[in-house]
């Protein structure tokens, strides 16, 4: 068996509305129920497993691996929400990937 990477938990304040943020916001189904975490799958099979956080949250980076297609639609469902971004780097920034690279969404898109 050849080992991949499964899930990672991902601390919030509110998991089960940060989970069902980023499931809206991705285009994919509903966060799932799964012990006290609530679950996003990804399309590699990778779960984000929101937990809630305690006093401290744990502030980490997730980057998505995505089609120019598939950034446009993400990044209009960002833009139809009003989430905070910054649009002029992401312009500069695709302009700047080579054809092996493709942009990653803002980090507030992830969860509150």
């Amino acid at each position: 068996m050849s080992i991949e990477l499964n899930h990672t938990i991902v601390h919030a304040r509110d998991p089960l509305a940060s989970a069902t943020h980023l499931a809206d916001v991705l285009g994919h189904a509903t966060s799932v129920k799964f012990g006290p975490f609530w679950d996003v799958e990804l399309d590699n099979h990778i779960t984000l497993a929101y937990i809630l956080a305690d006093e401290h949250l744990t502030i980490e980076h997730y980057a998505f691996l995505v089609s120019e297609e598939e950034f446009d639609r993400i990044f209009e469902r960002i833009q139809a929400r009003g989430l905070p971004c910054q649009e002029a780097a992401i312009a500069e920034r695709r302009a700047a990937l080579s054809a092996s690279h493709y942009p990653h969404l803002c980090s507030e898109a992830l969860g509150r």
